[in-house]
């Protein structure tokens, strides 16, 4: 029987929709910025197989949710066996003191 991943809580800025806090195996956690790196590099490849580029009144845009579409490149391609990252909190606001 394999071992179960320990999970661990990252936090992602959605600008204007507040903050989400979602759940990924900790290899992925004490990682978080080289593997937000290769999903930028991966999201913007003209030969990546998603949907989120289209054209917008003549202009090449993307449109998606940047929390889930993280979660889904990860769950797609850097988290092995059945412990998947996702969303565990969305759009939860913050206050400034």
């Amino acid at each position: 029987m394999k071992d179960r991943s320990v999970m661990k809580y990252i936090i992602i800025d959605q600008g204007q929709n507040g903050y989400c806090i979602a759940e990924v195996p900790d290899h992925i956690a004490d990682d978080v910025g080289h593997c937000q790196a290769l999903f930028d590099q991966w999201l913007w490849d003209k030969n990546a197989p998603h949907s989120y580029r289209k054209v917008l009144n003549g202009a090449e845009v993307m449109v998606y949710d940047g929390a889930a579409a993280f979660m889904e490149w990860l769950n797609d391609n850097v988290v092995e066996g059945s412990d998947k990252a996702r969303i565990v909190f969305d759009e939860i606001p913050l206050i400034h003191f």
